[in-house]
């Protein structure tokens, strides 16, 4: 996808937006704009290991932060370095909004055609997810996904941001018209770091394209 995300500079921090076409792809974005910060010769990193990744929240922006801070977990603690995010799924909980069918997920497929299981609501583009009371609903948000890459090797990966942790100033996932850089109608390339995006085409008059922002505390 082009422009799948972008570095935010803010004081003494930094951050990143990414988006997808779907919110699984945008939250894959996000993990991949994170590690570009870690190591900015993020190609450097190759797939030789995976790693089952889970996180839960009461809301959505608070998943985005639980999902990010496993990732930032794998690289303190496991010294462990994502090149790239498959089979990411988002299950919503009960009463996460209109349209929604709680328990069904959300996924980036590794191939094949069939659309998304779960209908993520029907917002305006631009309006903020939690407008449709999914951040006010009882339950909990899960995300999972597989990620593979490799351990650090500081003979060949310089490093150059280490990240204390996400922080929720600024922190928004909200709905948009489409990603930056595509045009209404035209499929979009797998996001960066995901393969064989499964995804059903955005209804008439809505929008089911994500943006998802966060800073990261260095």
């Amino acid at each position: 996808m082009p422009n799948s995300y972008e570095i935010l500079e803010h004081t003494a921090d930094i951050g990143i937006r990414a988006w997808g076409r779907t919110l699984g792809e945008a939250f894959a974005n996000m993990a991949m704009g994170m590690m570009s910060l870690i190591i900015p010769e993020h190609r450097l990193v190759l797939e030789r290991d995976k790693r089952r990744v889970r996180a839960s929240a009461t809301d959505l922006e608070g998943l985005l932060v639980a999902w990010l801070e496993e990732l930032v977990y794998l690289v303190d603690a496991e010294r462990f370095l994502v090149a790239r995010v498959e089979e990411i799924s988002i299950v919503a909980p009960e009463g996460a909004g209109p349209g929604l069918q709680p328990g069904h997920a959300a996924r980036l497929a590794t191939g094949g055609d069939s659309p998304n299981t779960l209908d993520l609501g029907a917002g305006r583009p631009g309006s903020k997810w939690c407008a449709e009371g999914a951040t006010e609903s009882a339950g909990t948000w899960e995300v999972s996904a597989l990620v593979w890459g490799e351990s650090i090797d500081p003979a060949r990966h310089p490093l150059e941001i280490e990240i204390k942790g996400v922080s929720y100033h600024m922190l928004k996932v909200e709905r948009i018209a489409e990603p930056p850089g595509e045009r209404a109608g035209e499929p979009a390339a797998a996001a960066r770091g995901a393969r064989g995006v499964a995804c059903r085409p955005a209804r008439e008059g809505r929008s089911d394209a994500w943006m998802a922002q966060a800073i990261f505390d260095v």
